[in-house]
């Protein structure tokens, strides 16, 4: 986030925040999840209620909201992709296909070297 929360400051925010671990979903705690759910959906939802008195009171700012998936096809991942994922195995087409892990991810990445 930038800006000055409290002393009236500029009238831009930017609340960009979200935390995420690789593990399976089946390994992580009550607590992990508890710990995720609160910054990445509510430490926004916070900061969205808490600037715009603020921003009425000097009659300028906005506050924008943005979803940027770190995924290579720059989108979430439709239930029918990973649904075919799961039935390649089982299908002619599979015949010759002799083990591997195979991700569905969109092609996740943390960061894109150039």
């Amino acid at each position: 986030m930038s800006g000055h929360a409290a002393d009236g400051g500029r009238s831009g925010r930017d609340r960009h925040l979200g935390i995420f671990g690789a593990q399976p979903a089946l390994e992580i705690s009550g607590h992990e999840r508890r710990r995720c759910f609160e910054v990445n959906v509510l430490a926004a939802e916070r900061l969205t209620r808490a600037y715009p008195p603020g921003m009425r009171d000097r009659g300028c700012g906005r506050v924008m909201r943005r979803f940027r998936p770190q995924s290579l096809l720059r989108r979430l991942i439709e239930p029918e992709e990973i649904a075919s994922m799961v039935v390649y195995p089982a299908s002619p087409p599979a015949s010759a296909t002799t083990g591997g892990a195979a991700r569905v991810d969109g092609g996740y990445v943390d960061a894109i070297l150039p």
